[in-house]
């Protein structure tokens, strides 16, 4: 068969599926819709926000063994819902097959917390911390949920022997040929400092503003260092109210080569990355290749929960940005990061074209923004997932890929079909009246000449 032939087969199938869907031909495009009640609005028949499979979530429910990083997400979702002696039990199931899981610990300490029981929970503590846990996760939170526990004098003692004030990050983000930020979250509301050098004893550094982590921010705070040189490395300290939390091994980056200039890099890129503790060492193999930048394109955590922002979001947030590996990997590499339907809502979701609903839409966003170093989060009118960077002749727009106008319809252009440089993809509004919303997101310009980087 003929190239030209089978691309004429390729335009007949793509034409055929598009006029099935759109006219509900097939079963499965006619079923492809699941949403709350909300988000069918005025009496319309379709909704502007759903799922193309059963809109829900299943963390009542055990999980299935193979799937790890459920397991803890089954257990804190029940501890947000009061489920104590429930999840307290389920811990215990899992912890007759494998007694030094550490995040089945942790989250048994949890439980037994919300029982009052501190004297198990600091037992279940110090288990977890012997089996390799970081004492990091105890302090990080969900705070409330730890608080009994870390205002004992018991645990105060621990936290004195460790002395751990940077709980996640540093988070190397935003990188060009001559400026680096740096993402931290810390302990309490601390004044933040970076120090820049070209030696590795961090001889003559620069020095960068004083900012300071903020509980509104969820204690997280981001530090901009200008005025570097290009295709440079530069070692680093964070310090923290004035005092060092990296030293003696700096951590240490590498600028990017010089604006529109010719050069060879490497960029790594990878999505669907559910916790999974005997897989988290895949940090430190992506790390090996030393990438100039690595770019997460979603579905980078598995929340799977679309409500307002709370405890069992940050909960998974926090379980991956705790990994030691994790932690190296984002010290050394510029990090760029969207999200897709499992972090942003649930499987095979769209979430509308609006800027407010649903109700939970802004949370979300403003917890993905606490917890990574981007260029940017849309604009100021439309905050979103989607922003531009560039490495020496490289261009890149990284936008999220769940804004479908139907279930089936979007996702199988997106995928088959090559999206044209200069022809921004429409927002659809909902059926019913017709109201653009206020304040479209803004495409930025385009260069012709470079390359294009997109995620679907």
């Amino acid at each position: 068969m003929t190239k030209r032939k089978r691309q004429r087969i390729l335009n007949a199938a793509i034409a055929i599926s598009v006029f099935a869907v759109t006219v509900g031909l097939f079963p499965a495009a006619r079923a492809g819709e699941f949403a709350p009640k909300d988000a069918y609005l005025d009496g319309s028949l379709h909704p502007y926000y759903g799922s193309a499979g059963k809109w829900g979530h299943s963390f009542s429910k055990k999980p299935n063994p193979r799937q790890p990083k459920r397991q803890g997400q089954h257990a804190m979702f029940n501890i947000v819902e009061g489920r104590y002696d429930q999840v307290a039990q389920y811990c215990q199931e899992l912890l007759a097959a494998n007694q030094n899981d550490s995040e089945v610990l942790y989250n048994l300490t949890i439980a037994q917390i919300q029982l009052k029981d501190i004297d198990a929970a600091v037992r279940s503590m110090k288990r977890a911390l012997d089996a390799g846990l970081p004492f990091a996760r105890f302090l990080a939170g969900p705070r409330e949920l730890l608080e009994p526990l870390t205002e004992t004098s018991q645990f105060k003692e621990y936290a004195a022997r460790h002395n751990v004030q940077l709980i996640h990050g540093p988070m190397i983000g935003c990188l060009t040929d001559r400026a680096a930020k740096f993402w931290v979250r810390t302990l309490d509301e601390t004044p933040v400092q970076v120090l820049v050098s070209n030696a590795k004893d961090l001889a003559y550094p620069a020095k960068s503003s004083v900012t300071s982590t903020s509980s509104k921010n969820d204690y997280t705070a981001v530090v901009e260092l200008k005025d570097l040189k290009p295709a440079t490395r530069y070692y680093y300290d964070v310090l923290l109210d004035g005092k060092s939390v990296t030293a003696p091994e700096y951590p240490s980056f590498t600028t990017y080569p010089a604006e529109n200039s010719k050069a060879r890099f490497e960029v790594g890129f990878g999505g669907g990355a559910g916790y999974t503790p005997a897989n988290e060492r895949i940090w430190d193999t992506i790390a090996s290749h030393k990438p100039s930048a690595f770019l997460f394109l979603g579905d980078n955590v598995y929340i799977d929960l679309p409500q307002q922002y709370g405890d069992f979001h940050r909960y998974t947030y926090y379980r991956r940005q705790s990994q030691p590996q994790f932690r190296q990997l984002i010290a050394s590499t510029s990090i760029y990061a969207i999200w897709d339907d499992h972090d942003c809502a649930m499987n095979d979701a769209w979430m509308g074209p609006y800027r407010d609903k649903p109700t939970w839409k802004m949370s979300m966003i403003e917890g993905f923004r606490q917890n990574w170093n981007n260029p940017g989060y849309g604009d100021e009118n439309w905050p979103g997932c989607w922003f531009k960077f560039s490495i020496a002749e490289l261009f890149a727009i990284l936008r999220l890929g769940s804004i479908p106008s139907g279930p089936f319809l979007f996702l199988a252009l997106s995928i088959i079909a090559p999206i044209p440089p200069k022809i921004p993809l429409p927002i659809p509004e909902p059926a019913g009246p017709k109201k653009a919303p206020p304040n479209p997101p803004k495409i930025p310009p385009i260069p012709e000449t470079l390359p294009i980087i997109y995620s679907s």
